[in-house]
């Protein structure tokens, strides 16, 4: 039987591009996942390149289609975990709890992670935009401390509206 390249079911972060990878060539999904993240620090390509493969690559145990075929399949997927996120994110600034498979509620909130994985984002928008001298205005060392003031007031606020 022929070996394919197919996303990963089973050993997925995101959308199963490093598992599948990793099982195809034979090399720990780790060292994988790590080459990606330096690969976006260090030059910013590694986004597209795992957006593309994402694209492109079908799903392990879906149908085989036709190319299009599978392009649209990952896109829709695509679309619902982009869906399924914002949803994430609503609910974390809601402070309601994440539903499980039955419908009722875990036990812990989702705004912890969603709150840093934000922070993380902006940050990362911010620095990028730096880099094209669209804010030579700013002035770093007066950014820090007021960004740190502003999170402790938020979670200080965010704790006494509970």
């Amino acid at each position: 039987m022929e070996k394919r390249l197919c996303r990963s079911r089973s050993d997925r972060m995101i959308a199963g591009i490093c598992g599948g990878l990793g099982e195809y060539l034979g090399v720990d999904p780790v060292w994988l996942r790590l080459f990606f993240v330096v690969l976006l620090f260090a030059t910013g390509f590694g986004f597209w390149a795992y957006l593309i493969l994402w694209i492109i690559i079908p799903e392990q145990g879906r149908a085989v289609t036709t190319p299009g075929g599978t392009v649209q399949a990952n896109v829709q997927d695509m679309a619902d975990r982009a869906r399924e996120f914002g949803e994430s994110i609503q609910r974390g600034f809601r402070g309601d709890r994440a539903p499980t498979e039955g419908g009722t509620t875990e036990g812990s909130t989702t705004s912890g992670p969603i709150i840093v994985g934000l922070a993380f984002i902006v940050l990362g928008a911010f620095l990028l935009l730096n880099q094209f001298h669209l804010f030579s205005w700013l002035r770093w060392d007066v950014f820090w401390p007021l960004l740190l003031i502003v999170l402790g007031g938020a979670l200080l606020v965010s704790r006494v509206r509970r």
